[in-house]
This record gives C-alpha cells, structure tokens and sequence, in this order.
C-alpha cells in the first residue's frame, strides 16, 4: 500500500505490536535496492537476493554493515544508472532497562 494519496484507497493501514529484544536489529528499506538493474543486464536485485544480504550481514556492527551494502550495490550495479531512491535504515536495539540504544 502506497503512503500518501492513493486513487483507489480501499484498505487502511494496520497496526502492529511487536516484542522487541535487545540485540535485536529492525531494518526499514524502501524497493530501490531489489530494483536496481545489474551492470550490463536487464536484471534486477531482487526482494528475495536483498533479503539474503541483510540475512547474511546482520551480526556485523552496524558501520559494517553499511559498508557491506555499499559493497555490494557498487558491485551489482557498476557504472549503471539508479533508477529509483534507495533507502535502508537499520538499527540495533540495546539494553531496554536503561533506555540506551
């Protein structure tokens, strides 16, 4: 579902609790990464591939992290051009009884 005006609003959007534990790490991430095309391909990332990095990296410290995505957009995309906005946001939770994270 879109954020903003859509034409064609049917549903609304749900709200949603989770338990959260520290050391637990939350990631927001918009779709330009899996779309982004491979250099010299009409191939993109993919939503399943993207999942796999995050998979794959999530232990490593959070500048890491970041570094091995840039890594690995480079790699994929080469000198192609970006075709959308790309956003990935993550962050670790810490000790919830202080309140430091």
């Amino acid at each position: 579902m879109p954020i903003g005006v859509y034409v064609n609003e049917k549903e609304s959007f749900t709200n949603h609790h989770i338990n959260i534990q520290p050391g637990d790490t939350i990631y927001l991430f918009s779709d330009g990464f899996a779309d982004q095309f491979q250099k010299g391909t009409k191939q993109k990332f993919t939503k399943s591939r993207f999942k796999e990095l995050i998979t794959k990296i999530e232990t490593l410290p959070m500048q890491q992290q970041e570094t091995k995505l840039q890594e690995q957009y480079d790699e994929w995309a080469g000198d192609t051009e970006q075709i959308d906005d790309i956003l990935v946001a993550g962050f670790r939770v810490g000790d919830l009884t202080t309140g430091s994270c």
